[in-house]
């Protein structure tokens, strides 16, 4: 039996010319992504309160439609992971935050694993995915640095 083809768990680490606290409120105030993330064409808040482990949220992304997605490894200022829940793929976006002087230093892990007919989609995940991580990434580092180019 042949098996799918393995999409890869991308990385990139970036630095972000902010403190910790900034970067890390950027990455989970995930209502906000439409307006500095080019993937994220419009973000809903689905439950109450202050981001934390659980909040959840409805994302349209470029290329994959209404996705609802939740905070998972929770650790403020240091890590969160976006996860996406839906019948399509799995996987999600790990954010690591590691201080560096008054800058950060994020790693990005991207994992999306496709699920039933997506299986398909496989062989042009790998090319999506690495454009995907490129933008977000870019993106963050012109939001929270302002004009400066990423």
């Amino acid at each position: 039996m042949a098996r799918a083809p393995h999409v890869p768990v991308l990385q990139r680490t970036q630095t972000i010319d902010q403190p910790p606290g900034k970067v890390f409120h950027a990455i989970v105030t995930l209502e906000e992504f439409p307006a500095w993330n080019p993937t994220v064409k419009r973000a809903e808040k689905l439950s109450a309160g202050a981001p934390r482990e659980g909040s959840r949220y409805a994302f349209w992304v470029r290329g994959f439609g209404r996705t609802e997605q939740t905070l998972e490894e929770f650790r403020t200022n240091e890590r969160v992971r976006i996860v996406p829940h839906s019948p399509k793929f799995s996987g999600g976006h790990r954010f690591t935050l590691r201080a560096s002087g008054q800058s950060t230093i994020v790693d990005h892990e991207l994992e999306l694993r496709p699920r039933g007919w997506m299986k398909l989609m496989t062989p042009m995940l790998g090319p999506l995915m690495r454009k995907n991580l490129a933008d977000t990434a870019n993106a963050l580092k012109r939001h929270l640095e302002g004009s400066r180019t990423a």
